[in-house]
């Protein structure tokens, strides 16, 4: 049986309701360092938008996957299946998106419910963090 991942509230994606002149120097600093994540941003309104899922259910492992299992070394359901992201993505995300110390997603909350579906059943918040996504139930 396979795991599933199931958001409350999608599309997932970071925000950024400040998104001043120096926030946009980190973003063309993040661009440049990881080309192959700028078409999961978008900028409404002076507000910056990273997306993570698209989808409302995970059904197979890809890299948002991998996004969620930033610490793979600590039982996550998908655990063994994707590949483990550079910390350094995280901590040029959570600088990018940090406001008064808190990331927060479109949702306008700090942290996003996921339920995992299948051969492990649960149901979790994550939150994003310098260097890892941190889960809790």
């Amino acid at each position: 049986m396979k795991n599933n991942y199931v958001f409350e509230d999608w599309p997932v994606k970071l925000c950024l309701e400040k998104f001043d002149s120096a926030k946009i120097n980190l973003k063309d600093e993040f661009d440049k360092k990881y080309p192959e994540l700028k078409d999961r941003f978008e900028v409404l309104n002076n507000e910056l938008m990273f997306t993570i899922s698209k989808e409302s259910e995970i059904h197979e492992h890809n890299w948002s996957v991998d996004f969620l299992e930033s610490n793979v070394n600590e039982g996550r359901p998908y655990n063994g299946l994707g590949r483990k992201l550079s910390e350094e993505i995280y901590t040029d995300l959570f600088q990018l998106f940090c406001d008064d110390g808190d990331v927060f997603f479109a949702s306008s909350n700090d942290n996003c419910i996921v339920e995992t579906v299948g051969e492990f059943d649960s149901r979790c918040c994550f939150k994003l963090k310098n260097e890892v996504v941190v889960f809790s139930s």
